[in-house]
């Protein structure tokens, strides 16, 4: 018996969850969900691009508190893209600077559509635009 209720009690929080899940997601996509968030919270600074369908093809997001750490550490930067690791299978570039002390930290974050030159030179031109604004 106690078997069922524990499976009973996983299949709860699962479908609790989900609820939550698509209470948040109001109908939205959760990339639309996403771009609202950062919108809404105020501590992130963000640009996308879309295309002629108006679908999102490229997000490009910074924490405002890791700007503090890439004015005093924007020398070396690394930046990784892990592929179909997520429920929606958007490759997700990791964007992490390096201290004098070789502590890292995240610079920022993307989605791109894909893997392909285009993608990576949108992003970067966002980075680029990025490092101009703060003086960098």
């Amino acid at each position: 018996m106690a078997m069922q209720s524990q499976f009973s009690a996983q299949n709860d929080i699962y479908n609790f969850r989900k609820k939550l899940h698509a209470k948040f997601l109001a109908g939205r996509t959760p990339l639309q969900a996403l771009l609202i968030e950062l919108l809404k919270d105020g501590e992130w600074i963000f640009k996308y691009k879309v295309d002629d369908k108006n679908h999102v093809t490229a997000l490009f997001y910074i924490y405002k508190t890791s700007i503090a750490l890439l004015k005093t550490n924007s020398w070396v930067i690394s930046i990784d893209c892990t592929y179909k690791t997520n429920r929606y299978g958007l490759p997700i570039l990791d964007i992490v600077g390096f201290t004098a002390t070789g502590s890292t930290f995240y610079v920022g974050f993307a989605f791109i559509k894909d893997e392909k030159d285009n993608s990576y030179e949108v992003i970067l031109s966002y980075l680029t635009e990025a490092y101009e604004a703060l003086g960098l």
